[in-house]
């Protein structure tokens, strides 16, 4: 059968698209090329630039053709849940798409993440869902503070479910029981009183020192550096100019870029992570779990903390495509599962409650607002589900 150029056109944009999305749940943004996006569709490079001007224009294609639709219909849909017959049950089977992500949600998810460091190609990307967000987490005349943090915690546990997903050890771990408790606290939300002041400084201090007052600078400059452009987009020569070293001081200490992120990656990993849970122990003696859990969320989403934020999303980014990066973070997760005792299987609650850091994170990187929400109203019901 005769087919005519719109047909043709229309398939090969179709194959262009599934390529594509296959390239990014596999390599991530920074893997994804004209040619070998061409070449995976079965077509040549110039039926790719007879329909693109080249791969920032055609990401956009394929974010309001294939992506932007799954993404934002899943969130409603985990939101939506909570109305439902028999909501927790609902709940579960609806943050299941994010526990178990489909390749072109993981690829939404990774085009959100790097329009944060790329911002100029892919800034309507993160424009559009800084507006889908901010539409459903923030209070209004017809949306109380209530069902806006019960919404803004949807997003956290669905962004860092889906963020989490790509360690092994959460295939061993199956979440769902968790999931349907989560989902039936989060219907018991109802006002509380406000929160007490409280700063958790660490968080905007220096990486731990090392002894050696230059390494340390350099490390700290490495952590802005990359906090603020992105791994892919920083060069040790650009390292070398802000931190005012030379690269042969650089390079006598870490062999590569990578070495260099890995040591901010171990320090940062290592001391706030165990800075953290101290606060959430302490805090959980002074005020009690639920008042201790809303009080870390609202310093996790402090302006302050950007950077940290932005080191925690990239890392987690990289790992789903990078070996090496997943090898480091394997290690990591071993030592503070060893630290606290843990064995496998890993229990679901780490799945469940790692993810709220994760979301958290990525929401708060979007939203900037979102650290107003009253999170007393929704965490003394979870409490006891992450744990606590």
């Amino acid at each position: 059968m005769h087919r005519n150029r719109a047909e043709t056109v229309s398939e090969n944009s179709d194959a262009l698209h599934k390529a594509a999305i296959e390239d990014l749940s596999l390599r991530g943004w920074h893997g994804l090329t004209a040619a070998d996006v061409s070449r995976r569709a079965g077509l040549t490079t110039g039926a790719f630039y007879s329909r693109y001007l080249d791969s920032n224009d055609f990401a956009l294609d394929l974010w309001f053709e294939e992506l932007q639709g799954i993404l934002f219909t899943s969130i409603d849909k985990c939101i939506s849940a909570l109305r439902e017959e028999r909501p927790g049950v609902a709940f579960a089977r609806a943050m299941k798409a994010f526990a178990h992500p489909e390749p072109r949600l993981i690829a939404a998810i990774e085009l959100v993440l790097a329009a944060q460091f790329n911002t100029e190609p892919l800034s309507e990307i993160s424009s559009l869902t800084s507006r889908f967000l901010a539409d459903r987490v923030r209070a209004t005349d017809n949306v109380t503070p209530e069902q806006a943090t019960v919404a803004a915690t949807v997003c956290f546990e669905a962004f860092g479910l889906a963020l989490l997903s790509s360690r092994p050890w959460t295939a061993q771990s199956s979440p769902r029981e968790r999931l349907i408790q989560f989902g039936e606290a989060l219907l018991k939300a109802s006002p509380s009183a406000p929160l007490p002041e409280f700063d958790a400084a660490y968080l905007r201090q220096p990486l731990p020192s090392s002894g050696d007052q230059r390494l340390d600078h350099l490390l700290t400059v490495v952590e802005e550096v990359i906090g603020t452009i992105g791994y892919h987009r920083t060069t040790v020569a650009m390292v070398c100019r802000a931190a005012d070293v030379s690269s042969g001081f650089v390079f006598s200490r870490f062999a590569t870029k990578f070495d260099l992120f890995a040591a901010v990656i171990d320090r940062a990993w290592s001391e706030r992570f165990r800075e953290t849970a101290a606060l959430t122990t302490r805090l959980g003696t002074d005020y009690g779990p639920g008042v201790a859990e809303a009080l870390v969320w609202r310093e996790l989403m402090r302006p302050g903390v950007t950077i940290p934020r932005a080191i925690y999303l990239e890392t987690n980014r990289l790992m789903r495509y990078d070996p090496a990066m997943a090898n480091l973070m394997a290690i990591e997760d071993q030592r503070l599962f060893t630290r606290r005792g843990i064995t496998a299987p890993i229990p679901s609650v780490i799945n469940v409650r790692r993810s709220i850091g994760l979301g958290i994170a990525f929401v708060a990187r979007l939203v900037e607002d979102v650290r107003d929400l009253p999170f007393g109203c929704v965490t003394e019901h979870l409490a006891p589900v992450l744990g606590r």
